[in-house]
């Protein structure tokens, strides 16, 4: 498979991610931050949305698992997750979010368990596409750069990588 092919491939797959509206114009914004001084920027922040969104949701479950659920503290957690979220461009949890503190204002806790459920899920959705994402540009950048160079990655290596590419391919995972 050529660099060409397998760019594209990754450029739909990315595309994929707006269309799902999993990511908005934000995430774009980030991209544009990073460049040759900082190519991992995006990577690092996506990272730390990771670690804190973890934090955040056992925080959040434990609240709202407690006999009387204390929904100033729920509401502060769901807002820095709105926050943490938007500043990403994860547009589906965002929108979760705002859902959630309608029902927070409510004190309708069957609508937030239902809401956290939902945030969980989009969160370990889209953390999946990114991780994804982030592993596949990984494997393709020294390959760029080599390539820019004139000095070939290797056969075993560029195999694999293809070979992996063409899996994503065949699981619709980068159509």
């Amino acid at each position: 498979m050529e660099l060409g092919l397998m760019q594209r491939r990754l450029e739909d797959y990315t595309k994929s991610l707006f269309m799902e509206g999993l990511l908005d114009a934000q995430f774009l914004q980030l991209q544009q931050l990073q460049d040759e001084s900082n190519p991992g920027f995006v990577g690092e922040v996506v990272s730390l949305f990771f670690d804190d969104s973890e934090k955040l949701l056992n925080e959040l479950t434990s609240a709202m698992d407690q006999q009387i659920v204390d929904f100033r503290k729920v509401d502060s957690y769901v807002h820095q997750f709105k926050g943490s979220s938007s500043s990403i461009g994860a547009q589906r949890i965002k929108n979760v979010c705002i859902l959630f503190r309608k029902y927070i204002e409510e004190q309708n806790i069957e609508a937030c368990l239902r809401c956290l459920q939902q945030v969980k899920q989009e969160y370990y959705h889209v953390k999946s596409k990114l991780e994804t994402l982030f592993r596949v540009t990984s494997l393709l950048n020294p390959i760029v750069l080599k390539e820019n160079l004139k000095h070939p990655l290797g056969t075993d290596s560029l195999s694999n990588l293809c070979q992996w590419l063409d899996y994503f391919a065949n699981t619709s995972l980068l159509l």
